[in-house]
């Protein structure tokens, strides 16, 4: 971000913002984004086919669920961001390895969200 804020940014970004902002910015579009996001492989998800039929190997994907923050800069704090669900899904089917990385992320992005670094959380709870 350069050392001008936009019009609109009237404080200073939290420390866990991407600090990507434009002046010319929506106001729905005027929000902090967390540099640091978990993307998780979900394996029993039917993967995204791109590409034209006949289909190349290379056109399966595997589907991502990606965790980050998100916070308006109207609102008081951040959430957390279950990004790319798979097309209209409202549940997500997750093997214990994958449920253990999506706790994981979300472990991590509440102390992101805290101020803590990953890796460095105070043991008071």
């Amino acid at each position: 971000m350069s050392t001008v804020r936009p019009f609109w940014l009237h404080e200073p970004c939290p420390t866990w913002c991407d600090q990507f902002h434009e002046g010319d910015l929506d106001v729905s579009d005027r929000r902090h984004v967390s540099d640091d996001a978990r993307t998780i492989l979900l394996s029993t998800e039917d993967m995204k086919v791109r590409g034209q039929v006949p289909h190349k190997p290379s056109d399966y994907q595997p589907v991502e669920l990606v965790i980050y923050l998100d916070q308006h800069v109207r609102e008081v704090g951040p959430r957390i961001v279950f990004d790319q669900l798979p097309g209209d899904r409202k549940m997500v089917h997750l093997l214990p390895t994958e449920a253990r990385r999506v706790a994981d992320a979300l472990l991590a992005m509440a102390l992101l969200a805290e101020g803590n670094k990953p890796g460095t959380e105070d043991s008071d709870n």
